[in-house]
């Protein structure tokens, strides 16, 4: 018999291993328990998605001592099984063929429900009635990205609803809150947020995967973060979550997990691991035999997991878990003050004008999602990242020497502007300095020759056209951030800094003769950073302008710095770096290394006196440093060397909520030193 120990603070439980009923009754506090799942039959046990077609359909009930058991052992595709609401039926999808089935327990009675990947099994309180929410891939049966979310009656299959088609959805994860009114899930991926599916809403609450949403009507919500390590809970009614760790069961030692999944009662939830082999892409799609089920409890604060639980122990991997306990439905989150707020479209009241609004990006944290308007559909607004851009820790964009482009905007703009001669752009952007070259940070147009750029030189700002240049005064100070407006009518085109106008010319800049709108912000000689975008298809007049500006200026005073740290530190130990093909879909991340620091090095710009005194000569640290960047090994990730010293800027990766999802490539060994983030931008040489 295998013993797991589960230290939780102080507190020593011994939890006895797979397949004994009396162990897992006391840990799921004597609740009927059963859980699901998919189990690799192949040569690698590496399907961690459940795509291939060697692959066992399993189950575990604590009331037949039978431990692991078949439920359809035929070799094929079984993809994201679910329990139903009564613990009784499975269902699940085929991948290749995308349809999905319903199966009893004992493995008889299989019968096809319908098109589509099933995501969720949802009872309707008010009648009983259990309906399979499913929707369509986009692409390759790798993709993660789904769409035309719809239900269909368990008992009726030919009764089918829409559900959702407001944006994309992820398939790793969507369940729904108990009056089914709610759900998390990715908008897509990695956009982590919880959906009202009554008002067609969302809000973005992090980026990352597997979100989910507690099985009650509570609004309290997860997102599973990019180390694949930790779990951002969220509550409904405040602005700030908190970090519950779920690689802490024992035989993980600290290692990724995946799967990660709630089950139908708020105080329990099943996931996979240790995810220890590396793959083709990176650990995850490695699996491996030694991938486990398991369960966890949270405390009663969920502020941590208090006990563990394995399900299995073979030699197998096992991918997909779903977990059932009777009478889990009547259970509830109960946290102090929780109050069951509506799901916001987003923070404040901005943009302030809406009217011919095409895009609006408010920052990274947000679900930058503009309504339907007449005719059209709502647009999911996002900027892709290219080059050195990485994200800023208030949740902007940080170009340093890269770029970012609007997504899915250059066609409808291009032909608002032909037929309307106008257009407003706009944007709340710092410069890194006073002192700069003279460097783009917002283009429109043709990536080798742009109709319209806005420049930065030391402190003052350019508008220039393919005929002419505008130039401001001097406005610019250093580090601090101005709302930058460009409005084109057929009249006139305009550029304002904070609601007032700084150059006037005449013309709307032959916007008719115009075979590109692509807008590109930031460059390879510019440094700064950018958030608050918003583009129009007409120019906005002084007065929107202006409230437009005030509006977006409001989240500056509520700011605060944070100590920063310049070091000279010896690399101690220093984690591997992947090709960039083992950290995907994520296309950047941070390697965190070992070092000991040297020397305190003064900086010239902070009068703080306590900035050298959170570390010290001696202390060893671990330092995130950006290493991968637009799925390209920077060239000076190599740098510094074992043995090697550079000099670090550093502030505490707590300070930086930006980072909580990207990827952290985190192989050394001392674990629990302090962590920190380097500011620096990457140079080539230490």
């Amino acid at each position: 018999m295998r013993v797991v120990y589960l230290i939780c603070c102080t507190l020593l439980t011994a939890v006895v291993g797979a397949g004994e009923p009396t162990s897992i009754r006391k840990f799921a506090e004597v609740a009927h328990t059963r859980v699901v799942w998919v189990q690799d039959h192949g040569t690698a046990n590496s399907d961690i998605l459940a795509i291939g077609q060697r692959l066992k359909l399993m189950g575990f009930d604590s009331e037949d001592g039978n431990g692991e058991r078949v439920v359809l052992g035929e070799l094929r595709n079984y993809a994201k099984p679910l329990l139903t609401p009564d613990g009784q039926r499975v269902v699940f999808s085929d991948q290749p063929s995308q349809k999905f089935y319903v199966v009893n327990w004992d493995g008889s009675g299989k019968k096809l429900l319908g098109d589509g990947l099933a995501v969720d099994v949802w009872r309707d309180p008010a009648d009983g009635e259990d309906w399979v929410y499913a929707a369509k891939r986009v692409g390759k049966p790798e993709n993660v990205t789904y769409r035309n979310l719809r239900r269909v009656k368990l008992s009726d299959p030919k009764i089918s609803q829409k559900v959702w088609d407001q944006t994309d959805v992820g398939c790793d994860n969507f369940q729904l809150s108990a009056d089914g009114t709610r759900a998390g899930g990715e908008f897509p991926w990695p956009n982590g947020g919880v959906a009202d599916l009554k008002k067609k809403t969302w809000q973005k609450l992090e980026t990352g995967c597997w979100s989910s949403i507690a099985p009650d009507n509570s609004g309290v919500s997860w997102v599973f973060d990019g180390p694949h390590r930790n779990l951002q809970f969220h509550r409904p009614d405040e602005a700030e979550g908190w970090k519950v760790n779920v690689n802490s069961a024992p035989e993980i030692n600290g290692a990724e997990v995946f799967h990660p999944r709630w089950s139908n009662h708020v105080r329990f939830f099943g996931m996979t691991g240790p995810y220890s082999v590396q793959g083709k892409v990176n650990v995850i799609s490695g699996g491996g035999p030694q991938v486990e089920v398991y369960l966890g409890r949270f405390s009663p604060d969920f502020k941590t997991v208090e006990a563990w639980y394995q399900v299995t122990a073979n030699d197998r991997g096992d991918f997909y878990p779903d977990v059932w306990l009777a009478g889990g439905e009547r259970h509830v989150v109960d946290l102090r003050g929780l109050k069951n707020a509506p799901v916001a479209v987003a923070a404040g009241t901005w943009p302030v004008a809406t009217e011919g609004l095409l895009f609006a990006w408010n920052n990274s944290a947000q679900t930058n999602q503009i309504p339907d308007r007449p005719g059209q559909p709502g647009r999911a607004c996002q900027i892709q990242l290219h080059g050195r851009a990485v994200p800023g820790r208030f949740h902007d964009l940080r170009f340093l020497g890269g770029t970012g482009t609007l997504e899915n905007l250059d066609a409808e703009l291009l032909a608002a502007a032909k037929s309307k001669k106008s257009l407003t752009v706009e944007m709340l952007v710092t410069p890194a300095s006073a002192t700069s070259p003279l460097a783009a940070f917002c283009e429109i147009g043709p990536l080798d020759r742009p109709y319209v750029q806005l420049l930065q030189q030391n402190d003052m700002l350019f508008r220039r056209t393919k005929s002419a240049a505008g130039v401001t005064v001097k406005e610019w100070k250093t580090a601090a951030p101005v709302v930058v407006t460009l409005t084109v009518t057929p009249e006139k085109s305009l550029v304002y800094v904070d609601g007032r106008v700084l150059s006037e010319s005449q013309g709307s800049l032959d916007l008719g003769m115009w075979t590109s709108a692509e807008i590109r912000l930031g460059s390879v000689a510019w440094r700064g950073s950018v958030e608050a975008v918003t583009v129009y298809e007409r120019g906005l007049s002084a007065e929107e302008v202006e409230r437009q500006a005030a509006a977006a200026r409001l989240r500056i005073p509520k700011r605060k710095s944070i100590v920063q740290t310049r070091v000279t530190a010896k690399c101690i130990e220093r984690s591997t770096i992947p090709p960039p093909a083992q950290i995907l879909p994520y296309r950047r991340a941070l390697a965190v290394h070992e070092f000991e620091v040297q020397k305190i090095v003064a900086d010239p710009k902070s009068t703080k006196k306590a900035a050298a005194a959170t570390l010290k000569v001696k202390d060893r640290i671990l330092v995130a440093r950006w290493v991968i960047l637009d799925g390209q090994v920077l060239p000076e990730a190599a740098a510094p060397k074992v043995g090697e010293s550079a000099e670090v800027a550093l502030e505490l990766v707590d300070e930086h909520p930006e980072l909580k999802s990207e990827r952290q490539i985190l192989d050394v060994a001392e674990l629990d030193l302090p962590l920190y983030y380097d500011v620096r931008e990457p140079v080539n040489s230490p």
